[in-house]
């Protein structure tokens, strides 16, 4: 569903103009590598010269081959006008890296090292060795001249927390890593890794290097593979970003020195912004290729899930991505396969027999701790570093994307990465706000409490064989006089309406919170059964908006939103709102105004058959039959006619120009 709310928010339909127009930034998908390669195709350069033998583990011919099998032009061997003709070069030559050489500058001046190289030095010779011997890094020449940038020991914060967490040991140095790996091994979980960075923005490089946009698979890509009752299989790969080999004329740009030897980057390494758009660029070619082989699968840079019917026929298909990846000259960590009903992949628990989303109780404490230690620091005045703001606040995306209501206490964390210490204190307050309310979740998964943390996985096969699983609803807020909506399931011939007056609890601010405030009755007094898709038709486009991104700037309608939000976690129903243009929402707005105009607080009627729309253009003597009725039983609302007993077919139909929304004719 986030998936189809990115989509409906992304794209104005003109109806007038016959048109499509795109809104914000578009970016390409990180599963399809026709988008990837068209949004980046200028960064697929290779170097001047093919690499000697040996410089790169990869078999560029073999891959040629496995493209060739899937690209309808290169059938009969690789074309000069096929995008992979350039990204096979860049294997072979080398990736030139798109530096603009007269934009590097430097940011910043850090004098040798970070601390934390020395800090966890063991494990950071470790490394070097084991990157010189796999051919990752070479020992510079004397008479080699190139900018020289600063490395890091990196400890994720998440292992730090396993760590604490799971057999209380707290991670500040060399000794207490190996205390903490040897007892986590003893318990059957993976040990921590200490990886190299190089700080490339301290000299300036990843200011002057082209990084084109894109978004990375999500847990949607994931569930796509996902039916009641399948088995699921996870891989990844071995050292991915090593892998990848750069072309000679550029090993100048990654030089690095430790224990007073001075070493170069001959394949991509980590802290190059770029290089995760090339390499996702490249996963996304793998994708095709096993998608091809009849291996449907979805990816998350060098992790790799696949699904079926049976645990063989996962095992199987994992065996058949794996001779992919070792054919080419990939390492796969096969100790690492996972296959079961139950997996977690991109911190999300996928239980396919239940058909529920969860989340593991050991990383949901993990973060508790994370979190709480965090907002404590930004109560005292103090801020933390980018770096781990925007950690905090991708995983957090994360979480939101399974939990709707994650989103509107999400977008303080994005504007505290913007401004740090510029953030104003009423952002600051918010910010602490949201932080307290993602603890409280956070402690809530931590102590495994499943029924509070289960969310429905519902695919398009349970909608096909039940529609009744789709709720419709469209409303309309008018300013002077009240709200009204109709509503019913996608197979509901006739609708059920419902219209009241602006009161004490419902008052109106404005057209955006009046819109919500619509949603929210609906969601707040009239049952619906957990487990189901809502679909909300409006005309306001900023309250599609918000309810679609889970976020507004107007203060009424946050507070507005973060009930509905709430209200369809609590009740698991999954929330879409689409847009129709006014003139076509005739039958809500007329609802909007028959409560003040039948002189009631509130009205509802369990059938839309009851109500009669006449349009303007209906004719004089239709008119004159309407003015002429009974007045004792009739109402007439801007056209809106209220007749008791008089017989109406609602009509449910999708426009072209405007999408799904609900309307009434006369029977004939």
């Amino acid at each position: 569903m986030n998936a189809i709310k990115r989509a409906v928010t992304s794209i104005i339909i003109d109806n007038s103009l016959d048109s499509v127009e795109s809104i914000g930034m578009v970016k390409a998908n990180g599963m399809i590598v026709e988008e990837m390669y068209a949004a980046g195709s200028e960064i697929f350069e290779c170097g001047d010269n093919e690499l000697p033998s040996g410089s790169s583990n990869l078999k560029v011919d073999e891959m040629i081959k496995l493209h060739c099998e899937c690209c309808r032009e290169c059938k009969d061997g690789l074309k000069e006008g096929c995008r992979f003709w350039r990204m096979s070069r860049c294997i072979s030559h080398g990736w030139k890296v798109p530096i603009h050489s007269e934009l590097v500058q430097e940011k910043y001046k850090q004098k040798g090292n970070y601390p934390s190289a020395t800090k966890y030095s063991e494990s950071f010779d470790a490394e070097i060795a084991k990157m010189l011997d796999n051919g990752v890094i070479r020992i510079a020449g004397e008479d080699m001249k190139g900018l020289v940038s600063p490395m890091s020991a990196v400890v994720k914060n998440s292992d730090i927390l396993r760590a604490k967490t799971l057999v209380q040991v707290d991670i500040v140095d060399q000794d207490s890593l190996r205390e903490a790996n040897e007892k986590l091994m003893a318990i059957g979980e993976k040990k921590i890794k200490t990886r190299t960075a190089v700080d490339l923005t301290a000299t300036g490089i990843n200011r002057a290097s082209d990084k084109p946009p894109f978004s990375y698979a999500s847990i949607q890509d994931a569930l796509k593979l996902v039916s009641r009752g399948c088995w699921l299989g996870k891989t990844d790969l071995e050292r991915y970003f090593f892998s990848f080999p750069i072309a000679a004329e550029c090993y100048s740009w990654f030089m690095v020195i430790w224990a007073g030897v001075h070493y170069y980057f001959v394949r991509c390494c980590f802290g190059y912004s770029p290089c995760p758009y090339y390499t996702s660029t490249w996963s996304a070619e793998f994708t095709r290729w096993a998608n091809c082989r009849g291996i449907r699968t979805a990816h998350m840079v060098d992790d790799y899930l696949v699904s079926g019917d049976t645990e063989i026929e996962v095992k199987n298909k994992l065996s058949a991505l794996t001779a992919i990846f070792v054919l080419v000259g990939f390492a796969v960590a096969v100790e690492k396969e996972e296959v079961g009903q139950r997996i977690a992949f991109l911190g999300v628990l996928i239980d396919t027999v239940r058909m529920v989303l969860s989340f593991d109780s050991v990383t949901a404490r993990s973060m508790y701790m994370q979190l709480l230690e965090y907002v404590t620091l930004i109560e005292q005045g103090r801020d933390l570093d980018e770096t781990t703001i925007r950690s905090v606040a991708g995983r957090l995306q994360w979480y939101s994307e399974v939990l709707q209501s994650g989103k509107i206490h999400l977008r303080s964390w994005w504007l505290y990465l913007k401004y740090r210490s510029k953030l104003s204190p009423r952002l600051r307050y918010k910010l602490i706000l949201d932080t307290r309310w993602w603890l409280d979740k956070l402690e809530t998964w931590a102590a495994g409490q499943s029924n509070d943390i289960e969310y429905p996985i519902t695919s398009a096969s349970d909608l096909k064989s039940d529609p009744s699983l789709i709720e419709i609803v469209s409303s309309d807020a008018s300013g002077p006089d009240g709200f009204g909506y109709i509503y019913g399931d996608m197979q509901d011939a006739d609708p059920s309406f419902y219209t009241r007056q602006w009161c004490d609890e419902f008052k109106f601010v404005s057209s955006h919170t009046g819109e919500l405030q619509a949603l929210r009755h609906y969601l707040k007094y009239k049952h619906i059964e957990g487990s189901k898709i809502l679909v909300w038709i409006t005309d306001c486009m900023s309250a599609m908006w918000s309810v679609n991104k889970g976020r507004c700037k107007e203060d009424s309608g946050l507070i507005v939103l973060e009930d509905i939000l709430e209200m369809c976690d609590k009740n698991r129903i999954q929330l879409v709102a689409l847009w129709i243009p006014r003139e076509e929402n005739e039958l809500c707005d007329y609802l909007s105004h028959l409560s003040v105009m039948l002189d009631r607080e509130e009205h509802e009627g369990r059938s839309v058959r009851n109500l009669c729309v006449l349009r303007g253009d209906g004719g004089e003597g239709r008119r004159k039959e309407v003015e002429q009725g009974d007045p004792e039983n009739r109402q007439v609302v801007r056209g809106l006619v209220y007749k008791p007993g008089v017989e109406f077919v609602p009509s449910l139909h999708v426009s072209s120009s405007s999408g799904l929304h609900m309307s009434a004719r006369k029977e004939e």
